[in-house]
């Protein structure tokens, strides 16, 4: 099951972790991408991850209208460890 991961701290902390899976990167098309959401396009590109530039409204209908801030990241799980690690 892939988790889909939203807003600009949490989508920019998860790629720093590298911690999961990345399937790809949703951005709003037209945003400008400097500052937090240049960081965040460019630790993608460093690790590989496809960016998907789509309409504000489609980010909109997919998240239900929570507070998105123009990103979305489509990871796979956290990799939960046992206590007995």
């Amino acid at each position: 099951m892939a988790d889909l991961l939203y807003g600009r701290n949490a989508v920019r902390e998860a790629l720093r972790a590298r911690r999961r899976a990345f399937q790809r990167l949703l951005v709003s098309a037209g945003a400008q991408e400097t500052g937090t959401l240049g960081e965040i396009v460019r630790l993608a590109g460093e690790i590989g991850v496809p960016v998907e530039r789509i309409d504000r409204r489609e980010l909109d209908r997919r998240l239900l209208d929570a507070n998105h801030q123009g990103v979305a990241l489509e990871c796979g799980d956290y990799p939960y460890v046992d206590l007995d690690d």
